[in-house]
């Protein structure tokens, strides 16, 4: 479900789980949540692409599920109009890449030739090659679950070897 900025502020944690989008929201949404004064937590369940990706770094803790990944690239855009506007459009996308370059080097450490490097590339991390390069602070562990269909059958219906699951039906 979608959470405004105010209320993921206000709640101290919030999942941050997107394809991205537009890079003014993004750091308006991060500008945001930077400036709330609660300890805010991200975790990244599935992933956080683009946008989302730098959106993440409003968090004090950022925390990536097992198996999540993280995507960052260059700001992109279409355009229409003559050759000046195509150098202009061209300008504007190198001032808006530096900028979304500066938040990850704030995180980490690393300058901003180094992460327009990265963001060039369009690279995708894997949730250890996000801890890695300083994006995130941990991997949250893997839960281990064990008798999951023994507790699902213990606690639901049985109705001539079949378990009912809500609006589906599994066999025991």
């Amino acid at each position: 479900p979608d959470r405004s900025a105010h209320e993921l502020a206000v709640g101290g944690q919030g999942i941050d789980d997107g394809p991205g989008g537009d890079v003014f929201e993004g750091l308006a949404i991060l500008n945001a949540l930077r400036q709330h004064p609660a300890r805010k937590t991200v975790t990244v369940d599935g992933m956080a692409a683009s946008a989302a990706s730098f959106i993440a770094m409003a968090g004090d803790v950022v925390r990536m599920s097992p198996q999540s990944m993280m995507m960052v690239h260059d700001a992109n855009a279409a355009a229409q109009g003559d050759a000046r506007d195509m150098r202009a459009l061209a300008d504007l996308l190198d001032k808006t890449s530096d900028n979304i370059a500066a938040v990850y080097a704030q995180r980490t450490g690393k300058s901003v030739e180094d992460w327009r490097k990265v963001m060039l590339e369009e690279t995708w991390f894997t949730d250890q090659e996000v801890v890695d390069a300083g994006l995130a602070d941990e991997i949250i562990p893997a839960k281990k679950v064990k008798n999951v269909t023994n507790k699902i059958v213990n606690e639901g219906g049985t109705q001539d070897g079949v378990t009912e699951l809500g609006d589906g039906w599994v066999r025991d």
